[in-house]
């Protein structure tokens, strides 16, 4: 189907003053060609002093051989090619002709031509002047030259002449003995094809064909090597990597002589090759070769069956015959036997879209590089020729057969073009911006239809033309198709480029969008010519040549050529707008067709041309999208999802968009309840809660937005407050609405949720009113809460500068919860320990840290397990910092000290497994500790009255202080009980009790604790000492929790311990039964852990042999219940699995 709106017009238009009788014509960007029938090509260019850009004046002109019957210039070899014929009585000769300094012909030079054929040498003298004479290359055909082609980026010439194709290259070649070179042009490739070609159209390695009843789309293929991988394979793998730069640019094409010959290539091909074919299908010969035996053949196809590798196309065929079942069609239920015929489904044939392409018949392919004589040209590497399109005509259409094809490629936009002298590379079908290719169309017409197909990267039929009247000729680009009638001139809508720009992305995500590139196209334009002939197209201008029959004499016309100024892609989408704009309201269909017609021209625009200014095409590009996504925003649309990306493309401001509907609701004048578009508020749910920064708006224009959330979405009110990018409104405004929203959503007695009741606190907060907000929050449960603060982090902080108010409330009335919610944070890596500190020390100094309770608890929860073992080394030496300076600054309490009923002395150590580790039972017996059961007794400084004796007396319970006594409880003693803890951990290492040890002051708390812990780090030996100095009742305890069953530890203690006994023989006081009690409690340890062989070598030398016989017994006799028990084990295992 083709839709029809009469929005496209020219800028301008002039006349072209030709002075003969044109019979063709073709335009470039600023130059018109126009051959007549004087035998003379009339060259015009822009006149650019003309302020309509649309006046040609004749440059110069030159003479041909003979009549011109096909005409074209190419833009990157610089030439003019031609088809001319020459008529004698008895035949026609055609030849082709390559005009290559045709501009040294100008109206009062006259320069001779010098002629030479295709691929000859070329001789001229080193005196001549190569500049005043105009070079022409001939190549003679000894058939009837139906058409030929040129592509425009690589130079390259097609030449159809019956059934063949003849394929020319541009090369530049050295004249012999001399500095000096040439262009010539070299056969490289004949295509022969099965039918006869009427047109051809050649773009880089791409070649359609036409006959009256058969099309073909054919890629010609070289590889790198040999029978190696295709070169076209890793172009179309790596198009995504496409490079934007210049400087990648500058991939060549040019064929130099001095690459002609490669000995490896000339030397014939490898016999090797034939390997490389798989035997599958072969069948072995009655009279096989003594060459391949039975075993080397089942080997070799073997081998070939063995390289076959399953993928997801596998199918397994079975052809054993089955019996099945089969019912009689009259209903009666007999059973009869019958044989399953077997199909074999290929899933290549299933697809109707490839039927076509098994009926196409590929050209021969004759590779001419090597050995056509007077080639001069080779490139390395096999080609081979590969169908992408086949078309048969249908008799049953009302249109004669084919009569146009076109070739319509997509480029990458680039600021620097490149003449053949610039080219490099090895592939001569690539030119230097095939790198840039985005895609390839088709334009493939009959009289009254056309189809536009894609080839690559993706092959689809993109859209079906229905002209008004019988096209004489059809000229299409990437945005546009330009269809010659006898009435005019037609002008329809083109999705080549846009079919290549929407190639270039992935689409699944639901914020990126294209118009559907198979949309009905649109007849944009109808423009009435008296006679039309022929229309060539150029970047800039369409010239249309229009002849008329004089009526004064036979053969007699009055001619004149056209020179239409086109709009610029800018302006030809206003036009659109403008046009599509009248029908808004009474026809929405046309309105959105044209809106996404003109978006799918300047998104193409964008990639595929450089703009001359940019902002300006941007500007427009983002119009588009903001129009667009407005049609789909509005109520009642069924693809309301598309206003999102639209809008997001548009880059319009948040404000701006609740505005414009506003504006549309108070527009609509409806008595019913309003309803605001699905697409909007899909666009407003998404990018209120998008993970990005938030808005930056005006307070007036953040309530406008909570004023329409509040009637669009009030059920998300409360959400939006909390989590959004929304964060700059009115306080009482915001308050009000989130009253009136939660008192129509709930029942008076009903109970809120903890979303809407955490965003009524926040509110209170803001607003000053922190008992409100205490009072809110105190209704969301603790885990509801950390929950919200863990999911959304935004609410505990601002900016990550500093806690927000809603944490302060936290802090102080649920402290606990925002201490999870830190450690949570930094579990996933949101909050990190230094952030964390930094949000909870708050403007307090460094040496205030050990008054901040939160921090402690943060720093003693982060440790306390052992997948944080990562931030041990940082958070634990500031965990024992904030320690010692409690115990250094501890003191007890006074009178003056107020002291709550509810506070307990009891407590316990973090039982994590963690840095926290298990204390050693003998600090307990060390000062300030009084034993162990001491820090489970009630704090001895605090005396509360019993609350009995005081209801009798008629008062309230109290607490007062008491002077002048030692408490060991567990509040009195908890920094040193922990510090204690942290340093008895496996965890610990040598550089933090290096820290401790330097921070430790004489006289504090617990100082004798921490300074053996420290020293048994740094040195056991010196720590073992002054525990037998200063406290011996625990070495039994130290001894065993330190030395366990490490022998040497043992035989040096004990040497020490002996030599201590032997002091008290000499001078005995109060420490020889202490030491000699520790005696007997080590060797009673030693006797039941040791080996009787250690134990014995651990006893001194001069020791009692009665004193120690006992020990010696015990420790043989668990010996031997250890082997017992180990010897009932054996045997019961060895049962078990007799038994199993």
């Amino acid at each position: 189907m083709v839709k029809v709106y009469k929005c496209h017009n020219f800028k301008s238009q002039s006349v072209v003053p030709v002075d003969g009788e044109p019979v063709a014509v073709f335009s470039s960007k600023q130059r018109v060609f126009v051959a007549t029938q004087q035998c003379v090509i009339e060259v015009f260019v822009l006149d650019e002093n003309d302020p309509s850009g649309s006046k040609y004046v004749k440059s110069n002109s030159f003479s041909t051989e003979a009549p011109i019957e096909q005409l074209l210039y190419n833009e990157t070899g610089c030439y003019v090619a031609t088809v001319e014929c020459k008529v004698s009585r008895r035949q026609k000769f055609y030849s082709v002709k390559i005009y290559l300094n045709w501009d040294v012909c100008t109206e009062d030079s006259r320069p001779i031509a010098h002629v030479r054929l295709a691929g000859g040498n070329y001789n001229m003298k080193p005196s001549n002047n190569k500049s005043s004479w105009m070079d022409v290359i001939d190549i003679p055909c000894k058939q009837e030259v139906s058409c030929i082609s040129t592509c425009d980026r690589s130079g390259n010439l097609a030449i159809a002449s019956e059934e063949v194709i003849f394929l020319y290259h541009l090369v530049e070649k050295t004249v012999p003995n001399s500095n000096n070179t040439f262009l010539d042009v070299v056969l490289f490739i004949q295509l022969d094809w099965s039918f006869s070609v009427n047109q051809v159209s050649l773009c880089e390695d791409f070649v359609g064909v036409l006959s009256d009843k058969e099309i073909q789309v054919t890629r010609i293929l070289y590889s790198d090597k040999s029978f190696g991988r295709f070169t076209i394979d890793e172009t179309e793998t790596n198009r995504t990597l496409r490079s934007v730069s210049t400087d990648s640019f500058r991939i060549a094409n040019r064929k130099t002589s001095s690459s002609i010959i490669d000995p490896a290539f000339s030397s014939g091909k490898d016999s090797s090759v034939v390997s490389q074919f798989s035997n599958v299908g072969s069948r072995s010969s009655s009279t096989p070769s003594p060459a391949l035996s039975n075993s080397s053949l089942t080997k070799s196809i073997t081998d070939s069956f063995s390289c076959i590798l399953d993928d997801e196309n596998f199918v397994q065929w079975k052809f054993e015959d089955t019996d099945l079942p089969k019912n009689d069609c009259s209903g009666n239920r007999r059973r009869e036997l019958f044989r399953d015929s077997k199909t074999v489904h290929l899933k290549g044939l299933q697809d109707l879209s490839c039927r076509d392409l098994l009926l196409a018949d590929p050209p021969k392919v004759k590779d001419l590089r090597a050995n056509f004589k007077g080639g001069g040209h080779i490139t390395f590497g096999d080609v081979k020729v590969e169908t992408v399109l086949y078309k048969r005509w249908n008799i049953q259409d009302i249109d004669g057969g084919w009569r146009h094809i076109q070739m319509v490629p997509t480029y990458l936009a680039k600021n620097e073009r490149f003449s053949v002298v610039d080219r490099l590379g090895t592939i001569p079908v690539h030119s230097s911006s095939f790198s840039d290719l985005l895609g390839m169309s088709v334009l493939i017409s009959g009289d009254s239809s056309g189809f536009l197909y894609s080839l690559w990267p993706h092959s689809m039929l993109l859209s079906e033309y229905k002209y008004t009247m019988p096209a004489k000729q059809i000229w299409a680009e990437g945005e546009l198709i330009y269809v010659l009638t006898e009435k005019g001139l037609e002008i329809y809508t083109c999705r080549a480029s846009a079919a290549a720009v929407f190639s270039m992305e992935d689409y699944a995500s639901p914020v990126k969008v294209f118009p559907s590139i198979k949309r009905e196209v649109c007849l944009c334009g109808i423009h009435p010519f008296i006679g039309p002939k022929k229309v060539t197209v150029s970047e800039n201008h369409v010239i249309l040549l229009a002849m008329v029959d004089s009526g004064n004499k036979q053969n007699d016309y009055l001619w004149s050529l056209y020179a239409l100024k086109k709009y610029s892609h800018g302006e030809f989408y206003k036009e659109m707008i403008a046009f599509g704009s009248r029908y808004q309201q009474k026809n929405p269909d046309t309105y959105i067709s044209l809106l996404e017609e003109g978006h799918m021209i300047l998104r193409s625009t964008m990639v595929t041309v450089v703009p001359s200014d940019m902002s300006h095409d941007s500007d427009l590009l983002q119009e588009s999208a903001a129009l667009l996504g407005e049609f789909y925003s509005m109520p009642g649309n069924s693809q309301w999802h598309l206003g999102l990306p639209y809008y997001l493309m548009s880059g319009l401001t948040l404000s701006y968009v609740v505005r414009q509907a506003l504006q549309y609701k108070q527009h609509t004048k409806s008595t019913l309840a309003y309803s605001y578009g699905q697409g909007f508020l899909y666009y407003l749910n998404y990018v209120l809660f998008q993970d990005d920064e938030p808005f930056q708006l005006k307070e007036e224009e953040g309530d406008m937005v909570l004023e329409v959330c509040a009637e669009a979405m009030a059920d998300k009110l409360s959400r939006i407050i909390l989590f959004s990018r929304l964060q700059t409104y009115t306080q009482e405004k915001t308050l009000n609405l989130l009253k009136h929203a939660l008192h129509q959503k709930y029942k008076p007695d009903e109970a809120r949720s903890g979303t809407d009741m955490l965003a009524l606190s926040l509110l209170h907060l803001k607003s000053c009113d922190p008992e409100s907000a205490r009072l809110a929050l105190a209704t969301v449960s603790q885990m509801e809460l950390q929950q919200f603060c863990v999911n959304h982090h935004q609410l505990l902080h601002e900016d990550f500068q500093q806690l927000s108010p809603l944490s302060q409330l936290m802090r102080r009335h649920c402290p606990e919860v925002l201490i999870q919610c830190l450690i949570a944070l930094h579990d996933i890596g949101t909050i990190p320990l230094d952030l964390a500190i930094k949000l909870l020390q708050g403007p307090s100094g460094y040496d205030e840290i050990h008054q901040n309770a939160h921090l402690k608890e943060y720093l003693e929860l982060l440790i306390d397990d052992e997948q944080r073992k990562y931030v041990f080394e940082d958070a634990v030496i500031l965990l024992c910092e904030i320690y010692i300076k409690c115990l250094v600054q501890w003191r007890p309490p006074t009178a003056s000290l107020s002291v709550s009923l509810g506070s307990s002395a009891i407590g316990h150590l973090p039982r994590g497994d963690g840095h926290f580790g298990q204390r050693y039972v003998w600090l307990d017996h060390i000062p300030p500790l009084q034993g162990p059961k001491s820090t489970r007794q009630p704090c001895q400084y605090i005396m509360t009255t019993n609350p009995t004796s005081a209801r009798r007396s008629g008062g309230t319970p109290s607490t007062h202080v008491k002077a002048n006594t030692m408490c060991s409880c567990f509040r009195c003693r908890e920094d040193l009980l922990k510090l204690q803890s942290v340093l008895c951990s496996h965890f610990t290492t040598l550089t933090l009790v290096e820290k401790v040890a330097t921070l430790l002051e004489e006289g504090i708390q617990g100082y004798d604790s921490l300074w053996i812990l420290c020293m048994l780090k740094k040195d056991q030996d010196k720590a073992t000492e002054v525990v037998m100095d200063k406290y011996p009742a625990i070495l039994a305890d130290y001894s065993i929790s330190i030395m366990q069953r490490d022998f040497t530890k043992w035989k040096v203690f004990l040497a020490m311990l002996m030599e201590k006994l032997q002091v008290q023989v000499e001078s005995p006081d109060h420490r020889e039964k202490i030491y000699l009690e520790v005696v007997k409690g080590v060797f009673s340890w030693l006797a039941n852990e040791m080996e009787p062989e250690d134990f014995l070598n651990l006893l001194p030398g001069n020791g009692n042999v009665m004193f120690f016989l006992p020990y010696i017994g015990t420790c043989y006799k668990k010996q031997q219940s250890r082997r017992l028990l180990s010897n009932i084990v054996t045997k019961g295992e060895n049962l078990k699995k007799v038994a199993s």
